[in-house]
């Protein structure tokens, strides 16, 4: 993305009267490429690293000469391979082994799964680690077709999941209504403990009290998030207390959810008496409700019934008139992931369906693990609000910059910390609709900016 503006370039300095190429970038090398130089050049003998090169007076490569030693091609230029008997050439897997190891044949079902993933799997040993290989309980893991956490990888391409990924949809704000700080401890036990009892493979991943009276749960998956908040009912008896239950503003409703459950026209019903599957679904019937499909949430280990049921009804659903129910998976914003492809990302970035919002999110500044460095943490927070550019568009009311933590690294999974974003808060709301337009594709710390509007709700509850 280019910008030949006048002002495509704003500085990032104390004053924001000059541009900075900023001397805290780790990588001081210069361009990298590799630099091949003229044959005859002075320079020829010289290697990038510093020392001598690989090649001689004659500019040859000392590993390329004549002698016994030469690489000479395994065929003449006169023997073409359809030249080549090929009857009389042994398959590798005829060919006499050396000793008895199957080290290069794929187990039966595993044919296709790269070595990457093959390693981080764990079922298989690790260069150096010489051991015998269960081949047994692989050839069951492919029978069963039950896939965990540690035998996903082997055969889910995460290209498709990376992509769609929301850590909003795995998030719940909890606003207490009365309860005291021991109150939402309490809490975040018993939810704890809650998805270990739903599934032993889920968990609470993270929580955190915000502004004193709320509470922030981030959970492992979205399908464990919907169920606990459809549950939010019977969690509160078990508990005591009482809350309102909440998704952040960034929610995203998936066209094509993963899971039926996290579908957006998902209903929940809550504060059930004890029944069964066919005995609601004959008590919906008679209500107008035709459904797809309907799970009873219950404890797991235990059996014992929640008191709430999710449903996918087959049309839109206004009213149910005798029963308590909510729409656990509604959200503003709606996406589908599919059209999500390189050749798409221009008409995508042009799309308005994010509400315009006070705050924008300001993507592709910074080096995450620049911000590692409270200096250049302080520049950039001065150019964001100092500089001539920043302070054109208009006032602005605040700024927020994540920082990563000392064991920080760039990846899949902390991409999750927002690491590498800034957040503006304008006092007007022209102000940021200028932003959108005036920043995007501006050059910033030797970077091409982007933007985007942020939920001012998250934003003020430090849901970033």
């Amino acid at each position: 993305m280019s910008n030949n503006r006048e002002n495509s370039r704003f500085s990032a300095g104390p004053a924001g009267e000059y541009d900075n190429r900023s001397s805290y970038r780790r990588d001081t090398r210069g361009p990298r490429r590799f630099d091949r130089g003229d044959v005859g050049g002075t320079d020829s003998g010289r290697s990038r690293y510093g020392g001598r090169s690989s090649r001689n007076y004659e500019n040859r490569s000392r590993y390329q000469g004549g002698g016994k030693y030469r690489q000479e091609p395994r065929y003449g230029d006169s023997r073409k391979p359809d030249d080549i008997d090929w009857t009389v050439v042994v398959p590798i897997s005829q060919r006499r082994r050396m000793r008895d190891t199957q080290w290069d044949i794929a187990p039966k079902g595993f044919e296709k799964v790269p070595a990457e993933r093959a390693k981080l799997s764990g079922l298989f040993p690790l260069p150096g680690q010489p051991q015998d290989l269960d081949r047994s309980k692989l050839e069951g893991i492919v029978s069963s077709g039950v896939l965990t956490r540690r035998t996903r990888i082997l055969f889910e391409d995460p290209t498709k999941s990376n992509m769609s990924k929301t850590k909003y949809n795995q998030i719940l704000i909890l606003t207490s209504v009365g309860s005291s700080p021991a109150e939402m401890s309490q809490l975040v036990a018993y939810v704890k403990e809650f998805v270990k009892l739903i599934d032993e493979t889920q968990e609470l991943k993270e929580h955190k009290i915000l502004q004193e009276n709320r509470l922030y749960l981030r959970f492992s998956s979205e399908e464990i998030t919907t169920i606990a908040l459809s549950c939010q009912k019977f969690i509160e008896r078990k508990t005591n207390s009482k809350f309102i239950w909440q998704r952040p503003g960034e929610c995203v409703e998936k066209k094509e959810p993963v899971d039926s459950i996290c579908a957006g026209n998902v209903i929940a019903l809550q504060e059930l008496d004890e029944c069964t599957e066919e005995g609601l679904l004959n008590d919906l019937k008679q209500s107008g409700v035709e459904t797809n499909w309907l799970r009873l949430i219950s404890l797991e280990k235990t059996n014992e019934f929640t008191g709430a049921a999710l449903i996918g009804p087959k049309a839109d659903v206004n009213e149910l008139s005798h029963y308590k129910w909510i729409r656990p998976n509604d959200c503003k914003l709606h996406q589908d992931f599919t059209e999500i492809t390189f050749q798409q990302l221009p008409q995508l970035v042009a799309r308005k369906d994010h509400a315009e919002s006070r705050v924008v999110v300001l993507l592709n500044c910074v080096d995450p693990m620049d911000l590692k460095n409270d200096e250049f943490v302080k520049e950039i927070r001065d150019s964001m609000t100092n500089s001539k550019t920043m302070t054109a568009l208009g006032e602005i009311e605040s700024v927020k910059i994540p920082q990563p933590g000392a064991d920080y690294r760039t990846s899949f999974e902390t991409i999750e910390e927002s690491v590498g974003k800034i957040y503006v808060k304008f006092k007007e709301q022209e102000s940021a609709k200028a932003a959108m337009s005036q920043l995007s594709g501006v050059s910033f710390n030797d970077r091409t900016v982007l933007c985007a509007y942020y939920s001012e709700r998250d934003y003020n509850m430090d849901v970033l």
